[in-house]
């Protein structure tokens, strides 16, 4: 196979030096036997995107002149995995906000503090400084924060709240939990972490719950 790839690799520099008209089969669909076809992009069309997408709240572009661009690119990748997963918070890790920037650990810990001290994020709780868990403010939000007129309902936002857990619920959080610890090895921050993004509770919640199997987990 990796000698089909460079000599496919080869082929195509070759054709990229030859002006070319029209799109035909690339070297790579020729020689590992695909069948490319061209995609048709109008200029102007209604577009429905039916998966793989993040539902962004028009606001935040109305505000983004009030980010810096480091704390943007940091916002926006929080509000990906907080309200892109449908809920209010998100637990992230320095690893984490540097692996999906593109920025150093000092840039993205100095976006988090000019976050929280602007009242885009709040911190929860926090593990040793290595994963905290953040509140995500929209921007209709932190406007209620600064005391200034907002309506949440005309911005279209309605509170779900989940304080209290169902013995049911319980159950299949904790089964869930030792499924992840037991069959896929996951450690207990990491399990806690997919638990609570699995079923909406927060992190901590999630950390109550399951603390007593945990203990009984480490000592079997």
């Amino acid at each position: 196979m990796s000698d089909r790839l460079s000599e496919a690799a080869d082929k195509i520099f070759e054709d990229s030096q030859k002006p070319r008209k029209n799109y035909d089969k690339s070297a790579f669909d020729v020689i590992l036997g695909g069948t490319p076809e061209k995609p048709d992009l109008p200029d102007k069309t209604i577009v429905e995107v039916s998966k793989n997408f993040l539902a962004l709240h028009l606001s935040i572009i109305d505000f983004m002149k009030l980010f810096k661009h480091t704390d943007f690119k940091v916002y926006l990748y929080m509000y990906r995995m907080s309200w892109g997963w449908r809920k209010t918070w998100c637990r992230v890790s320095y690893t984490q906000l540097e692996d999906n920037t593109g920025m150093a650990r000092t840039t993205c810990s100095r976006s988090l503090d000019s976050l929280e001290d602007s009242k885009w994020i709040k911190i929860l709780n926090n593990d040793k400084g290595r994963t905290a868990e953040y509140r995500v403010y929209l921007p209709v939000e932190r406007e209620v924060m600064l005391g200034k007129p907002a309506d949440l309902e005309s911005a279209g936002i309605q509170y779900k709240h989940s304080e209290t857990v169902s013995d049911e619920k319980k159950n299949d959080i904790t089964f869930f939990y030792l499924k992840l610890r037991a069959r896929k090895n996951k450690s207990p921050e990491q399990a806690l972490s997919l638990t609570s993004s699995e079923f909406g509770v927060p992190f901590v919640k999630v950390k109550e719950i399951v603390e007593p199997t945990e203990t009984n987990f480490q000592q079997s």
